[in-house]
């Protein structure tokens, strides 16, 4: 029966060669082979097995099954049936040695095979013959019989049989994990694995989950500047049983040479990767963009970076994860914002202080900042990266200390964000120039006019601080709207929320309160006349989406109940977008587009509608509104609710 099973365990390893294959990259120490189905070996048929361990074309071990029956005087006395093993090519095994007999040792899983264990068998003799089982069955003359057996192997399940072999003049250390049934007479060879780094010690039982076979791609498919920006394509696994899930972990190419398992279980733990779920099939997935590299540091354009995949085991069968070979290097390009800041309508450059690239959220509230520069000396600006398809202003903050008749000047000149264009880049392009040009106060006011204002919070604003209780530290900037000048003055809130303007002439002035993202009411103004203002003091209430004056005409604040929950989705747009509100009671409703400095472009509703909720929508490409940001404003029975819309056609 040799030819039989040793053409069935040939005709295994091909696929066991997919294994392999995929288990031999670099760093895989554990070398396994899962055999699906299970090898059985008849004592009763004589059967033979041979066992390539490292899958070289070479036999490395052999185990019989043999069947006898002893006769004695001419009588049948005894039934023999025996599983031994041999080391083939000097190969080794755990025995052990008595009365004439050596017995491979039945290893318990996780017990350390290797230099320190004394029981292998070159001891004794590098081509001897081990009784894995023994039972006998004995007749006596009176036709009754005993049973007797050896070895440690007699009826065990899932015991490990300690495997030492030679590849030239290097030794290696493995295991196989058998069961015997001497009552049946079955030998069943269930897996095996090797230690590949050659003289290491190997544990019983450690089982790697498998490896992604083949090669991994990566590609920058965005301009992020983060790990969104990478796409990652690798062929699963051959077996996928062992393995819980993958993870992607990324690594400059300067530190991927000495990447090893040890620290890429390291990032996995603190989780610095993106995890990928098994599918059964091969993956294409786009990393997280927020995934660090295996350091913990955030993802930037212009490193070369690899993608390395971890295989986590399943906890279970497998106890060990397995890492892939490096993926090619990538570099992740990036859109570049760069550009000079200079004084008024001269030809002198800011030559210091900060520029801040503020993020236009499509949500009311307040605009992040996405990053902060410093003015060079020769007056320019740089942003390494931005994000396409993104909204974005910039905001200088010239040193008051040195420029203190600056204003803080957002791009396009302007003191309001409002007014200010949004700034957004195309995937694939190569960057976006932008000067700013910072008002400068050059003219000294003469007049004998001052507007005294104060800025305070009203709902939804603060969290530690209720409604009512001041606003400090916030810019505000005072605008002659009899001339148009972008900004005359400017102060900043102090501890109580004040600001003062003085020395002004007669005229016509607009306040403008310095939130990104937070709207404000354009048409407000205040007159001096003989050098008195028609307010006392200016009241400013900022709310979580818009800032309006106390005394702003047509503005009712009514209860927070009655007001309408406006939602625009989706936002970004780029087309289609609705538009809902719900009605406390019936009212009239005017619904408006407006340009971002409040301008009307388009009435959606203006009529009485009836209490409850009322869905509408807009087509951004119908009104051929270019990309950028825009106010849906409500106004129910005098009270007013505005959000911002950002377009992308």
């Amino acid at each position: 029966m040799e030819s039989k099973l040793k053409n069935k365990l040939l005709s295994y390893s091909k696929v066991a060669g997919g294994i392999l294959a995929s288990s031999q990259l670099a760093n895989a120490d554990i070398i396994y082979t899962n055999i699906d189905p299970d090898s059985t070996l008849s004592v009763i048929d004589s059967d033979t097995l041979l066992l390539d361990i490292n899958n070289d074309g070479t036999d490395d071990f052999r185990i019989d099954g043999r069947l006898y029956d002893v006769t004695y005087l001419s009588v049948s006395s005894s039934t023999r049936r025996y599983a031994y093993v041999y080391g083939l090519n000097t190969n080794s095994i755990s025995a052990t040695g008595g009365e004439g007999f050596y017995f491979p040792i039945a290893h318990e899983k996780n017990q350390v095979l290797g230099s320190l264990n004394s029981n292998w068998n070159s001891q004794f003799s590098p081509t001897a013959t081990f009784k894995m089982a023994q039972r006998n069955r004995r007749f006596s003359s009176s036709t009754t019989f005993n049973i007797n057996t050896n070895g440690q192997w007699v009826n065990t399940t899932d015991k490990y049989l300690g495997l030492r072999f030679k590849v030239g003049v290097n030794v290696f250390y493995g295991w196989a994990r058998l069961s015997i049934d001497s009552t049946v007479g079955t030998v069943v060879v269930k897996d095996y694995a090797y230690e590949s780094t050659p003289g290491k010690s190997i544990i019983t039982g450690v089982v790697p989950a498998g490896s992604v076979s083949g090669g991994i791609i990566a590609e920058d498919i965005n301009d992020l500047g983060n790990a969104g920006d990478i796409k990652v394509s690798f062929n699963k696994a051959s077996d996928e049983s062992l393995i819980a899930r993958y993870d992607a972990i990324i690594v400059k190419e300067s530190e991927s040479a000495t990447f090893n398992d040890s620290l890429a279980n390291i990032a996995s733990l603190s989780g610095y990767s993106t995890p990928i779920p098994k599918t059964g099939s091969n993956i294409s997935t786009i990393l997280s963009a927020n995934t660090p590299d295996k350091n913990g540091a955030p993802i930037q354009s212009n490193i070369p970076y690899k993608v390395f995949i971890l295989s986590i085991a399943d906890g279970g069968n497998a106890s060990v994860n397995s890492l892939s070979n490096a993926s090619n290097t990538i570099t992740l390009e990036s859109i570049p914002l760069s550009g000079y800041v200079l004084l008024g309508s001269t030809d002198d450059t800011v030559k210091t202080g900060t520029v801040q690239l503020i993020k236009r959220n499509p949500d009311p509230g307040q605009f992040p900042v996405a990053a902060q520069a410093f003015i060079d000396e020769d007056g320019s600006y740089s942003f390494p990266s931005i994000i396409p398809n993104t909204a974005y202003n910039i905001l200088v903050l010239p040193d008051i200390g040195l420029y203190p008749n600056s204003t803080p000047t957002y791009n396009g000149g302007h003191v309001n964000w409002q007014k200010a264009p949004a700034i957004i880049a195309n995937v694939g392009s190569n960057g976006i120039t932008e000067d700013i040009i910072v008002n400068n106060v050059t003219s000294v006011p003469s007049g004998t006019g001052k507007i005294v204002g104060r800025v305070v919070k009203g709902e939804g604003v603060g969290k530690v601080q209720g409604p009512g209780d001041p606003l400090n530290g916030l810019d505000v900037s005072l605008i002659d709207k009899s001339t148009s000048t972008p900004s005359i003055g400017s102060d900043q809130t102090d501890q109580d929320g004040y600001f003062q303007f003085n020395g002004l002439n007669d005229g016509e002035y607009g306040i403008y309160v310095n939130i990104p993202g937070v709207p404000i009411d354009t048409n407000y103004g205040i007159n001096i006349s003989g050098g008195v203002a028609d307010e006392t003091l200016v009241k400013v209430t900022v709310d979580s989406d818009y800032i309006h004056f106390e005394d702003a005409t047509g503005i009712q604040i009514i209860g927070f109940a009655s007001k309408p929950n406006l939602h625009i989705y989706p936002n970004p747009s780029d087309g289609i977008t609705k538009v809902d509100y719900e009605l406390k009671q019936n009212a009239s409703v005017l619904l408006e587009l407006l340009s971002i400095e409040g301008k009307r472009i388009s009435i959606l509703v203006d009529e009485k509608q009836l209490k409850g909720k009322h869905y509408n929508q807009l087509d951004s490409k119908a009104l051929q509104l270019p990309s950028g940001s825009y106010l849906i404003s409500i106004s129910i029975d005098g009270y007013i609710e505005r959000k911002q819309l950002i377009t992308i056609n």
